[in-house]
């Protein structure tokens, strides 16, 4: 009974915000299409995060868990083909996630981590005046800490950042990017919120 819930639920928050995704997009101007594996891929293996951690987790953190990592997945897949996290899609999966947090009376909780989340991202935006870092980038870092307590909302930043580094190191060595290139972070995001939501505790 609780994995048909989650299931319903990942899929459907999945499925607004892709449609909130491609309104955004057309507005834009930007090139979106959920056809390719750039889109449903991250969209599919972040839908499939949440219902594992739904399914692990039974604590008042499951559901704002959820929310947030289904977003992130959306997220990740529109930073990847267009190089945008469209506000439009973080306001639908922030309202989401407060009425999950409503529910499970961690509001408290909730935004001390969106603060502690969004800490390192913006203090990286601001120094590098955007260039290293998109404010939709930490704007998601906070929604993304508004799932977890702010010792968890920093693990999960730690983890994005080794990651990013890692894998930009092995781009650059492979000569696939080069040090002027752009790389999108929600996907890194979406990773390390993962790793941190899934061990079971705040």
């Amino acid at each position: 009974m609780r994995c048909g819930v989650l299931l319903a639920m990942c899929t459907g928050e999945a499925l607004v915000l892709t449609l909130i995704a491609l309104r955004s997009a057309r507005e834009l101007g930007c090139n979106l299409d959920i056809t390719r594996w750039t889109y449903w891929v991250p969209t599919c293996a972040a839908a499939g995060a949440a219902l594992a951690v739904g399914l692990r987790r039974q604590d008042a953190w499951a559901m704002p868990c959820v929310v947030a990592l289904v977003t992130s997945g959306v997220c990740a897949a529109t930073d990847l083909q267009s190089g945008y996290v469209f506000d439009r899609v973080l306001l639908a999966g922030g309202a989401g996630l407060l009425l999950a947090n409503l529910s499970g009376g961690t509001v408290a909780g909730a935004f001390a981590g969106s603060a502690s989340g969004c800490f390192i991202p913006l203090a990286l935006h601001t120094v590098t005046r955007g260039r290293g870092l998109g404010f939709g980038d930490v704007k998601l870092a906070a929604l993304l800490g508004g799932a977890c307590t702010p010792h968890r909302a920093l693990a999960s930043i730690g983890m994005a950042c080794i990651a990013a580094g890692i894998v930009g190191c092995v781009l650059l060595a492979t000569r696939r990017r080069t040090r002027r290139d752009d790389m999108p972070f929600a996907p890194f995001l979406a990773l390390g919120s993962y790793a941190t939501m899934i061990m079971g505790t705040a």
